[in-house]
Formats: structure tokens, C-alpha cells, sequence
């Protein structure tokens, strides 16, 4: 909408909009919020110029149910609808309208908007074609790059709880997705596996601009299939292995772990009669031309050091989801910008085992 209320500042913590006007089903102008409906029919009436005198009719109005949508007439046509889940005040306008058409990262197809809601701090999106909700992060238009878009951070009320203690997150950029018919759909570069102890495995995609997760259910039906050809028939089973790896990765003394983009664990030691690797062993067992280290300063891989390729980004190098794991055990989302990943095999070792 052009205009749009502006709640005062000293509205109550926990203040919500109940209320939103538009254009109609697929008017690509964002969407007006209101707490009240009077606030909601008083700026359709300023829009559309016109003034309901009519008690019964304003009475209809005010009458407004969850879900429902009324038409208010005028100088173009407005909708008046309850919202099914309130929103908090301050909320970011959602990117898309109902029956607006977008596309869902790394799908061929375009799809339609059905209706959308505010859960876990972002817009959720479900789909006429029945392909399930989307978060934004994960949707763009007509016309435009096919990469997540940016998504605004959310108030302080409604902002999304770091990982706690024990959450890790896994990349699936070399997970598959197996529809029906064994149809592979590569998993988006910025989609995470979250898992923590006793909970059930959630997929997460990352903002890169804000550092934000937010959960996404359109990946949730599996079975997934990894780099290497392992399968697995549920988000949690992968999470399972995912972990299993995870407790297994730290090296023997005297020796490297090679952490594979597909999850795969292999014992690399130096060459014999050598305590310590040289350069050509490491862009052997790399397969690289060059390579960077990183050494931990905090942390709980502190005295450990990752060698990775220095230009598995450039190469466009798979993202590596144990690796990754550990960068953000060392630099936690809520702590550290910019958000980064760690691409191509890497090699976790003891920092005195590269001299």
C-alpha cells in the first residue's frame, strides 16, 4: 500500500496487528497492519475515498473473523482481512501477496502464493499447487537472480533464539532431495541441517546478509541422498549420521582428519620418517593447488588448525558440512559477521603437525 499506520512508540510490549489491507489477490505493493479493525476500515476509507455512513454496512465490516476477507469499494478496490496468527508490531512487510507467482530456490517450476503467515521470525509462504510452505529466504520473483534474497532482520520481539549449547548446523549443499520417481532436487547452497539433543532434526536456511535461521518445511519430505551415494530416509536419520560424524572427526594424535564434503571421515598421516606434513602431501590429499589455515583462537577447537583450499570458493567448491560445523561452533551466528562456510575437503589437525 502507499500509505501505511505507524504505530507510536509507546505502544505495550507484545502489541500485535490483528488486521491488513490490500489492493487484492496478487497486488505486488506491500500490505498496510493494523491492531484495531476501526484503524483498518478508517485507512480504507482515506484510500478509496470514501466514508461508510451506514451503520449496519460498517457494522458488517467491523465484523471482520479471522482468515475472512471483505471487499471495501471505491477508487479501486481494497481488501479487508483478519489475520489467522497475529503479527508483531514492527514486523518487516512481507515480500509477496497471495496469488503473487515465485519461484522456490533451486525448483524449476513457478508457483502461486495461496496465503502466507509470520512464524519464527520470518513470512512463511504456502503454495496453491500444493508444494508445501517456503520460507522467504528461499523465494524471488519474476525477473530476478535465482538466490535467496535478503531478509529483513526481525524486531526484538519476535527474533529468532540462537542455537543453544549442543545445536549444530550441517550444510546440505551435497544433499539431494529424492522426490517422488527418484526426481533429484539439489538442496540450495544456504540450507542447513539443525539438530540438538533431544530434539527433532529441523531444516534451516541461513540469511547471508543477517546472519538469521529460519525453519523451512518445504525440504522436510526425504529420503536424501548424499554426495557418494548414501541414503537416508528421514532429516532425522541424517542428522543422526551427521552427529555420529561429528563425535568421530577429532584426529588421532599424530595424525589429520580428512573431512569430506559428503561427511566421509579418513585418517591422513604424515609421510614416513616425518612428524609433521609438507605442502605437496597437503594439496595431494586437498586436491588443490594452493592452501590457507586456520587456526582457532578460542573456542573448542583451540590448538587445532584447518587446512582447506585457498580457492575452493572461486573453484565453486562444494560447501563442506562438518567444517562448516565446527566455524560455527568457533564463531556462533548471534556473535561474529560476516556470516561465512567452509568449501571443499578440509583437513582438521593439531597445530604442531604443520611446520
Amino acid at each position: 500500500m502507499e500509505n501505511s499506520l505507524s504505530q507510536p512508540d509507546a505502544s505495550p510490549a507484545g502489541t500485535a496487528y490483528h488486521f491488513e489491507v490490500n489492493c487484492g489477490f496478487g497486488d505486488p505493493r506491500p500490505t498496510a497492519f493494523f491492531v484495531t479493525v476501526e484503524e483498518a476500515i478508517a485507512h480504507c476509507e482515506r484510500e478509496l475515498n470514501i466514508q461508510l455512513s451506514d451503520s449496519h454496512e460498517r457494522a458488517h465490516f467491523a465484523a471482520v473473523l479471522p482468515g475472512q476477507q471483505l471487499r471495501m469499494r471505491g477508487q479501486g478496490l481494497r481488501w479487508l482481512k483478519g489475520l489467522r496468527q497475529p503479527v508483531p508490531v514492527a514486523v518487516p512487510a512481507p515480500r509477496y501477496n497471495e496469488g503473487v507467482h515465485v519461484r522456490p530456490y533451486g525448483a524449476a517450476a513457478w508457483l502461486t502464493v495461496q496465503e502466507r503467515y509470520f512464524s519464527a521470525g520470518s513470512w512463511q509462504y504456502l503454495m496453491c499447487q500444493g508444494a508445501g510452505t517456503f520460507a522467504e529466504a528461499l523465494l524471488f520473483p519474476p525477473g530476478t537472480a535465482p538466490t535467496p534474497p535478503a531478509v529483513a532482520a526481525a524486531p526484538p520481539q519476535a527474533a529468532v533464539v540462537p542455537p543453544a549449547q549442543g545445536e549444530q548446523l550441517f550444510s546440505l549443499h551435497t544433499t539431494e532431495l529424492l522426490r517422488p520417481a527418484a526426481a533429484k532436487l539439489p538442496l540450495p547452497p544456504r540450507l542447513f541441517l539443525r539438530t540438538a539433543p533431544g530434539e527433532s532434526a529441523q531444516i534451516v536456511a541461513l540469511c547471508g546478509t543477517t546472519g538469521k535461521l529460519f525453519t523451512t518445511t518445504a525440504y522436510n519430505t526425504g529420503p536424501y541422498l548424499l554426495a557418494g551415494g548414501e541414503l537416508y530416509p528421514s532429516r532425522e536419520a541424517l542428522g543422526a549420521f551427521f552427529e555420529q560424524q561429528h563425535a568421530q572427526m577429532l584426529p588421532a594424535e599424530g595424525a589429520a582428519t580428512l573431512l569430506g564434503v559428503d561427511g566421509s571421515l579418513r585418517e591422513i598421516r604424515p609421510e614416513k620418517g616425518r612428524k609433521s606434513f609438507r605442502l605437496p602431501q597437503l594439496y595431494a590429499a586437498l586436491e588443490a593447488n594452493y592452501v590457507d589455515v586456520h587456526c582457532p583462537q578460542h573456542g573448542p577447537y583451540e590448538g587445532y588448525m584447518l587446512v582447506f583450499d585457498d580457492e575452493g570458493k572461486d573453484r565453486q567448491r562444494p560447501i563442506n558440512p562438518l567444517a562448516t560445523a565446527i566455524w560455527f561452533e568457533t564463531y556462533p551466528l548471534d556473535r561474529y559477521a560476516p556470516v561465512d562456510v567452509v568449501a571443499g575437503p578440509v583437513l582438521l589437525m593439531k597445530s604442531n603437525l604443520l611446520r
